[in-house]
Parts: C-alpha cells; sequence; structure tokens
C-alpha cells in the first residue's frame, strides 16, 4: 500500500514502484528459462517441498491428530459385546502397529474384550497382516 501511495520505497532506486513490480510479476520474461541458475533454484524449491513440505503435512494430518474422545471408553462393555467386530474396530478396539494399542501382553483389545487369548507378540508380522486382510512382506 505505501509504495502505491507514495511511490518507490528508496530514493536511489526509483524503477522499484507499484508498476514495475506489477509488470515484473504478471509479465514473466521466459528467456531467462535458458538459463541454468533459474533451474537450479527451481530444483531447490522442489526438493524442500518434497521433503519439508510433506513432512510438515504429515505432522498437522487430522489422521495423525489424537482424537477429542476415546470412543471405546465411551462405550459401556456391556454394549461393545454386543457390537460387531468391525465397528469395535473403528472405535478403537484394534491394535495398531508395532507397540501401539495394545493391552496387557500385547494382545488385541478386541481379544480382551471377547475374552480371548491371543497368542501375539510384538513384531509378529504375520497376525498382523491376516488381521487386516494383506499379505506379510518378506
Amino acid at each position: 500500500m505505501r509504495g502505491s501511495v507514495l511511490g518507490a520505497p528508496l530514493a536511489d532506486h526509483p524503477d522499484w514502484n507499484v508498476l514495475n513490480g506489477m509488470g515484473f510479476l504478471w509479465n514473466p520474461d521466459f528467456s531467462r528459462l535458458a538459463r541454468g541458475e533459474v533451474w537450479l533454484k527451481a530444483a531447490g524449491q522442489i526438493f524442500f517441498t518434497l521433503s519439508v513440505g510433506i513432512g510438515v503435512i504429515l505432522t498437522y494430518s487430522l489422521g495423525w491428530l489424537r482424537q477429542e474422545e476415546n470412543q471405546y471408553l465411551s462405550v459401556p462393555l456391556e454394549i461393545a459385546r454386543t457390537l460387531p467386530d468391525s465397528l469395535l474396530r473403528l472405535i478403537g478396539y484394534a491394535r495398531g502397529a508395532y507397540a501401539l494399542g495394545y493391552v496387557d501382553d500385547v494382545r488385541d483389545p478386541l481379544d480382551a474384550l471377547r475374552g480371548r487369548a491371543s497368542s501375539a507378540r510384538l513384531g509378529d508380522l504375520e497376525q498382523a497382516a491376516e488381521r487386516i486382510g494383506a499379505e506379510p512382506r518378506r
């Protein structure tokens, strides 16, 4: 705003005014694309976006934020025992990844709710893959 009202911000650079700035912004000089320096700076921007930028997006993604309410604590056990397994997994009765979401001795919360013993141990990739219907990688 200041530049449009008062002119150039620096007296020794009168060509740094609003009109020239808008012209630079909206009328690109495509001849500069032949310079390697432009491509090097563009590549730096791309790699920054793909590394730090994507990392920030994943960090603040809603899927990774904690719940405001633990659904498995809100549903009484008597009611939870009547619900289908798919719904119970949705509200939190599921062991997540390695060392996440287990009960007592790494037992699946769904097994604990149903009163079943579990042979799962930390790092039991085959059982985790079977639970989600996938083939474990070897």
